[in-house]
């Protein structure tokens, strides 16, 4: 049953994420499906003393997506219609990766890389990551996935063929963000075990560097450089949709490059910067007065 409902789901353009996830915390139930409305009420009451309301959000949502795919199929009444999804509460915004920030860190790893020796070849691959995630808004998944051949300097701009949306995009490369990513593909030829790589951004063994060591690399480069908290892929993200409110962008224009299907998630990055600004008002009108 869950295979069918995952080929259902996937048809109507749900992300295979979305729906992998859903068939995993589905089969994990402990009751067997479709099950009842009371089954499902015990089971979520019983879950809310040991998981985060987030995760519980999320389990909520599998079954009620499940018990409407079950309803449309069968013909019969939605057993999980009436699961109130619970309240999740919202978490403080995260680090924001700003102009400022990123354009200190690059300039400090070159005078590290010039005069205290530091490996050229890696800090080199290091920078070309971090102006790809300043300038393009790619997930961190979707920078481990970039191939050579992804890369258009001409053109400037960035093909990414495998999203979390499952959607194919073009991302813009500015002028920086080039001539990072010319510089770490002549530095790469130093690594002889990198030469017949076909992955933009690989290890010294020629391997296509994982999601998880652009995560790991962002964090060793924050303790070197002393930036707390660490900086991670996201706040990368978060500062390209910043600067591009501040700077008066459309937010159709920031979905299409920087892969967003919702258009909730330019404007939460919008009222974030709303508040920040407030707070700069507030020192400047406020704290100098009182």
């Amino acid at each position: 049953m869950l295979h069918e409902f995952a080929y259902d789901q996937e048809s109507e353009g749900l992300s295979p994420r979305t729906v992998a996830e859903y068939v995993r915390l589905l089969s994990k139930l402990p009751f067997e499906l479709p099950g009842t409305v009371a089954e499902a009420k015990a089971y979520l009451a019983e879950r809310r003393q040991k998981v985060s309301a987030a995760t519980l959000h999320y389990e909520t949502r599998a079954l009620r997506r499940f018990g409407k795919w079950y309803a449309d199929t069968h013909g019969t009444a939605n057993p999980y219609e009436r699961l109130k999804l619970p309240k999740v509460p919202k978490p403080l915004p995260g680090r924001v990766a700003t102009e400022e920030l990123v354009n200190g860190l690059i300039q400090r790893m070159r005078l590290e890389m010039r005069y205290r020796g530091a490996d050229r070849p890696a800090t080199t691959r290091n920078m070309a990551i971090i102006r790809v995630l300043q300038t393009t808004g790619a997930r961190r998944s979707e920078v481990a996935r970039l191939r050579l051949d992804d890369v258009d300097l001409t053109a400037r701009r960035l093909a990414i063929r495998e999203s979390k949306n499952d959607e194919a995009r073009y991302a813009p490369l500015a002028d920086r963000t080039a001539e990072a990513i010319r510089a770490w593909t002549w530095h790469r030829l130093e690594w002889r075990a990198a030469e017949h790589a076909t992955a933009l951004f690989v290890s010294r063994d020629g391997q296509p560097l994982s999601s998880n060591g652009i995560a790991l690399m962002l964090k060793r480069v924050s303790k070197q450089f002393d930036i707390e908290p660490p900086l991670n892929a996201h706040s990368f993200r978060r500062g390209l949709a910043h600067m591009w409110a501040a700077h008066g962008g459309l937010d159709d224009s920031l979905m299409a490059i920087a892969g967003w299907r919702n258009p909730t998630m330019p404007a939460r990055y919008r009222a974030e910067l709303t508040a920040e600004r407030a707070h700069d008002d507030y020192e400047r009108i406020l704290n100098q007065r009182f």
